[in-house]
């Protein structure tokens, strides 16, 4: 078998270069960029496709769409003048009700992704202000 003389020396020896450690600096740099990196770019990505996957979800189990869709269709499907009064009336009420917990819901996921993206900020600040009184 024939050696490859970059890797070794005239006498036989593997040369093999040595490799300096990272320093605790730069391994605290890489610990803090990562950590924002996760805080800042991955989680929230996470959290906005479960805020969609949260609004899908209400607005399947309220039936806003579908209410709204068939707003005019008689109640239990009565062809009378009661089963449109009563279909018409009875989706007036509900869909104004399903639309604020439509709403309520979303905003608070919503809400929870901007106090999640300030916790760092307000940590700073707060050390900030430790620090200097």
């Amino acid at each position: 078998m024939k050696n490859n003389p970059i890797f070794t020396d005239t006498t036989g020896q593997q040369i093999i270069k040595e490799v300096e450690p990272d320093s605790y600096i730069e391994i605290f740099w890489y610990s803090v960029r990562d950590f924002f990196s996760w805080w800042y770019i991955e989680m929230p990505i996470k959290y906005l496709r479960t805020w969609v996957r949260v609004m899908v979800i209400l607005n399947d189990q309220l039936s806003i769409t579908l209410l709204v869709k068939n707003f005019f269709l008689p109640w239990m499907r009565h062809n009378s003048f009661a089963g449109y009064f009563f279909g018409i009336a009875i989706k007036a009420i509900y869909i104004p009700i399903a639309i604020c917990a439509f709403l309520l819901g979303s905003s608070l996921y919503f809400a929870f992704i901007i106090c999640w993206i300030l916790i760092p900020i307000g940590i700073g600040i707060a050390l900030i202000k430790t620090i200097t009184n």
